[in-house]
């Protein structure tokens, strides 16, 4: 494997990998693709000299795939994340999310590249009983837009990459936590991290006093 595209690359996930993939995987090239929504250009800053990278400052709703150079495997991670601001912005994340990934598809099959795409354990739900990602789909129970999508990205991934027989990855993340330099703050832990280390109470949003997260 000669390349790597890493879509959101400037996320919380996509800073740690940009920063240490060529530790497991030396000289390999690695493109960071992000249309910098969440202005998280830190994490661009001071990239190890091994770190072959290059940006793509691009939109994956608005660029073609002619704009985005071969790899050799692309990790899926660009997406609207924010559960709770799913709810008011519906179809501004079905929009980005899903059309997103309609176009990643299109790009893997185009150039042969390996898909691995990052979903979410919110495709669950609150449940009573245990589940994994071997239960029937109609055990899944996802509770708000941001999950709907991701459901509904999986789905097409499996239903297209099946057709063609093409090998694929999906994983079902749960809470992401930990230092990078794209860090999230909206999320409990890291939100809970940083109140501590500035010396403030914990809290929590009124909205998540009932609620249960894998």
């Amino acid at each position: 494997m000669k390349s790597i595209l890493i879509t959101g690359g400037t996320g919380h996930i996509g800073s740690y990998l940009i920063r240490n993939l060529h530790i497991l995987l030396p000289n390999i090239k690695i493109y960071i693709l992000d249309n910098m929504s969440t202005n998280r250009y830190c994490s661009l800053f001071s990239l190890p000299e091994e770190s072959n990278c290059e940006f793509l400052h691009l939109d994956l709703t608005k660029c073609s795939i002619a704009d985005i150079p071969d790899s050799d495997l692309t990790i899926h991670l660009a997406a609207k994340t924010d559960a709770a601001q799913s709810a008011k912005f519906k179809d501004e994340f079905y929009s980005n999310n899903l059309n997103s990934t309609k176009k990643i598809i299109e790009y893997v099959n185009n150039n042969n590249s390996k898909l691995l795409f990052a979903s979410s354990t919110s495709v669950y739900g609150s449940q009573s009983n245990l589940v994994d990602e071997n239960c029937n789909e109609s055990e899944l129970n996802p509770q708000s837009p941001y999950a709907d999508v991701k459901l509904e990205e999986e789905k097409l991934i499996k239903t297209v990459f099946n057709k063609i027989k093409k090998k694929y990855l999906i994983l079902r993340l749960g809470t992401i936590y930990g230092f990078a330099p794209g860090i999230r703050f909206h999320t409990a832990v890291n939100k809970f991290c940083y109140q501590a280390s500035i010396g403030k109470s914990l809290t929590i949003w009124k909205t998540a006093y009932e609620q249960k997260r894998p």
